[in-house]
């Protein structure tokens, strides 16, 4: 799963109370099903400089390959991401209108 820190938060909270005496019950139980809501995807955090060069060194290319794979592109590659965007009439998450090279 591609999520971010709050999302580890909210599976960590589950599992230690599911390891709590309060939570056995709810553990040990093979008819209940536990839901946790990931409340944030890493979406955010792929667009930080510091994420882009971990994920450029030689340590994160797994990760890089595995982000190109989930996304369809690399992670550097913003440009074309606002070229399709203006090309497809496409408003950017912001809303403010697509510009490339001053196009």
């Amino acid at each position: 799963m591609f999520v971010g820190g709050s999302s580890g938060s909210a599976l960590s909270g589950a599992l230690r109370h599911l390891h709590s005496s309060e939570g056995q019950s709810i553990a040990q139980d093979q008819n209940a099903n536990v839901v946790i809501l990931f409340p944030d995807g890493v979406r955010n955090y792929m667009s930080k400089p510091w994420f882009v060069e971990n994920a450029s060194s030689q340590e994160g290319e797994g990760l890089r390959g595995q982000i190109r794979d989930i996304i369809g592109r690399d992670l550097g590659d913003v440009k074309r991401v606002v070229k399709e965007a203006k090309v497809n009439g496409k408003v950017l998450e912001n809303g403010d209108s697509v510009s490339v090279n001053g196009d």
